[in-house]
């Protein structure tokens, strides 16, 4: 017996030593501890909109949540304003229905193909504002919140 008591005690000791040597750590992970995302510029087209029509826009972002956030998380998290007085404000300044249907490019762009602005709205300057809330990584870390405005003219 003590043959097989010293067999099964170098086995498992082997067992032991290629359990650390594989889980151990990858040499090759990176590890991204913070998590970023920010509104790096925007356009609008066109500049002038009637009420009750639309503008498309181009959102240009930057950050590490691009490669470890999943892109419906980046874009529901996104939400555009009709802002009158360059003081936004999300309890009174309305908010409008934006559709941006494709992913995020690998710049870092997306798309909004209509940013419906409300019947009824008066004649006169506006910016559209675009704001971020923070967004999950994945790793437990959240990006902090931005926002971007850009003018449009209501005719």
């Amino acid at each position: 017996m003590p043959f097989f008591n010293q067999f099964y005690k170098k086995v498992f000791l082997l067992g032991l030593g290629v359990l650390f040597i594989f889980s151990g750590c990858d040499p090759t992970a990176t590890t991204d501890d913070t998590c970023t995302l920010s509104l790096k510029s925007v356009t609008i087209n066109p500049s002038t909109v009637a009420a009750g029509g639309d503008v498309s826009a181009t959102l240009t972002l930057s950050g590490t949540a691009l490669t470890n956030a999943n892109d419906n998380v980046i874009k529901s998290s996104i939400s555009v304003y009709l802002d009158k007085d360059g003081n936004l404000n999300t309890n009174s300044d309305p908010q409008l229905d934006a559709f941006a249907p494709g992913a995020i490019s690998g710049s870092g762009q997306l798309f909004f193909d209509q940013i419906v602005i409300p019947f009824g709205t008066s004649s006169g300057s506006y910016s559209l504002t675009f704001v971020l809330e923070p967004v999950s990584c994945g790793s437990g870390n959240l990006s902090s919140s931005d926002k971007i405005s850009k003018n449009v003219t209501v005719n």
